[in-house]
C-alpha cells in the first residue's frame, strides 16, 4: 500500500518497475480503479499541488520497485528548485 485515503501523505513514490493502481470510491460501485501508474510515474500528485492528503487509496498491483522521498522534503525541494516543476 502506497497511500491510504484521507491520511497524511508522508512519501512520494517514483515508480521504476511494476504498476500501481489509484482507487476511488463511488456510492454505487464501491472501490474502483481511477488511474494506473507505471514506469516513470509518480504516486503522490497531491503533494506536488501542495495538498498533503488524498481521497484515494493506492496499491502496487504488479510487484516492482520505486524510488521514494519524504513528502515534506519533496515540497521543500520543489519550493527551492524551479527545475523540479518545469520540463526542459
Amino acid at each position: 500500500m502506497l497511500q491510504e485515503p484521507d491520511r497524511p501523505l508522508d512519501r512520494v513514490y517514483f515508480i521504476e518497475r511494476g504498476m500501481a493502481v489509484l482507487m476511488g470510491r463511488t456510492k454505487r460501485d464501491g472501490q474502483v480503479g481511477v488511474a494506473i501508474i507505471g514506469r516513470a510515474g509518480l504516486v503522490g500528485v497531491p503533494v506536488v499541488l501542495g495538498v498533503m492528503r488524498s481521497p484515494h487509496h493506492c496499491v502496487m498491483e504488479v510487484e516492482g520497485e520505486a524510488l521514494q522521498i519524504g513528502a515534506e522534503t519533496f515540497r521543500r525541494a520543489m519550493d527551492g528548485e524551479a527545475r523540479l516543476c518545469a520540463s526542459s
